[in-house]
């Protein structure tokens, strides 16, 4: 007996470091797709290699979620921490922090998808119970805590995240040390809070000093310290730093290149933000050039439907309207509208946002009718999808009532351009910036 536990658990260790190798940060420059072709034949000999060793497959299918998620391959992922979660709950007990680990690692996930609904209460759970079970400073329930905070962050819940996130960098930085990677990490996020906030100049500085803790740490090809310097980079945007942050972003996808394989989402979003820069500063054949290549890059991946290519393509198809070309943005959004109603759904906010614009772009093009369709479709159902973003409810509206307005519907036009503007007009439309919208829905009912 004591020989087989030693080749279960020599087995296990095996399966870890050929999946380890499957991370970007240790396959630095190496091909990853050939990576993820390790992954799927792991996948498939695994279940059968540890067959009636619930605990060591456990073990494995962890690190083969963490070893798909590296690579952006998140259903893969989900699907082997959810494999955990049973077979450590039949094996050990669901309040064993084996369990409460992976219920955490498939909340992380879940969040990272935005699938916040489903990522809260398996947060929140972990959260709870690893610094009961392990106590406050073990490093397990400081990184569940973290994924709550970040949660928080993404919510919304600014004042609250930034809270949890300074008390946890403080406890990271006393047990851990400041150069852990986690208190990196934290002190990275804790970054993106301020920046949420509109604490440009604090994001910036906290942002420096991550990328400069990380690459002393690490080296500049580590995924955390290109992602900080991505951060980097638009914080010094917000600032008007417009030289700087164009380098910054332009240095970090020249490195993710190097790092990351074809379509992954962290490269994808810094194709994404470059380009954004460059159409910012009013070069908008370089940002073309720019969404066009990594728009190749998706479809040739099959990462097309990703949530950072649908917004890469959004920004694409936003980008050719401002080019004067309202047809091509018009494919574009309509692409992106399918792509994202078959990856998430007709209520996700990216869905309703590619049908709002291509109606829009309807409208633009004189098309009234086929633009009606897609406007009203949004505006059944953007309350539902996104009831605390006043801004995009009263656009959904106003854009009704202008097409309504076209098709010589004028009591029904008036009544929907007035609750755009009653909502920008609330507690909560206050805190909207004044802008186009409402100068639009006012022109709009003048005329009526």
């Amino acid at each position: 007996k004591d020989v087989e536990l030693v080749r279960l658990a020599e087995l296990s260790s095996f399966f870890e470091s050929v999946l380890t190798g499957v991370d970007p940060a240790v396959a630095q420059g190496e091909d990853t797709q050939l990576m993820a072709m390790i992954l799927e034949d792991s996948a498939e000999r695994v279940g059968a290699e540890l067959s009636g060793q619930p605990d060591v497959e456990a073990t494995v299918r962890a690190a083969m979620g963490k070893a798909y998620l590296s690579i952006g391959n998140t259903d893969g992922a989900e699907e082997q921490f959810q494999s955990a979660i049973e077979l450590r709950s039949a094996a050990l007990g669901p309040e064993d922090p084996s369990t409460l680990e992976a219920i955490q690692q498939l909340g992380t996930l879940l969040m990272t998808v935005e699938r916040f609904d489903e990522a809260e209460p398996l947060l929140e759970r972990a959260a709870q119970e690893l610094p009961r079970a392990l106590g406050p400073s073990n490093e397990l329930a400081l990184r569940a805590e973290g994924e709550l905070a970040t949660l928080r962050r993404k919510q919304g819940a600014l004042d609250e995240s930034e809270a949890l996130h300074r008390d946890l960098l403080a406890r990271w930085t006393e047990h851990h040390g400041a150069t852990n990677p986690t208190t990196i990490k934290t002190l990275n996020n804790l970054a993106g809070v301020l920046e949420d906030k509109g604490d440009a100049a604090g994001a910036c500085e906290l942002f420096a000093r991550a990328v400069e803790l990380q690459r002393a740490s690490n080296g500049e090809l580590h995924p955390r310290a290109l992602i900080s310097l991505n951060n980097l980079g638009s914080a010094l945007a917000d600032l008007g730093r417009m030289d700087e942050a164009t380098a910054t972003v332009e240095e970090a996808l020249a490195l993710k290149k190097r790092v990351f394989a074809e379509g992954h989402p962290s490269l994808v979003l810094s194709y994404n933000n470059v380009a954004m820069m460059r159409r910012s500063l009013g070069q908008i054949d370089a940002a073309l050039a720019l969404f066009e290549e990594a728009a190749e890059m998706v479809d040739r991946t099959d990462t097309a439907a990703s949530l950072n290519a649908l917004r890469l393509r959004i920004n694409h198809a936003r980008t050719l309207s401002i080019a004067g070309d309202p047809e091509s943005a018009l494919g574009a959004y309509e692409l992106c509208a399918d792509l994202a109603l078959e990856r998430l759904g007709p209520d996700h906010q990216l869905t309703l946002l590619a049908e709002s614009e291509a109606g829009w772009q309807l409208v633009v093009l004189g098309a009234p009718d086929e633009a009606e369709v897609f406007l009203e479709n949004v505006l059944e159902r953007i309350d539902g999808a996104v009831p605390g973003d006043v801004s995009r409810r009263a656009a959904a509206r106003i854009r009704a009532g202008i097409v309504r307005k076209e098709l010589g519907k004028p009591e029904e036009a008036r009544a929907v351009l007035q609750e755009g503007l009653d909502l920008l007009s609330g507690p909560s439309g206050s805190k909207v910036p004044a802008g186009d919208w409402r100068l639009v829905a006012r022109q709009a009912l003048a005329e009526l």
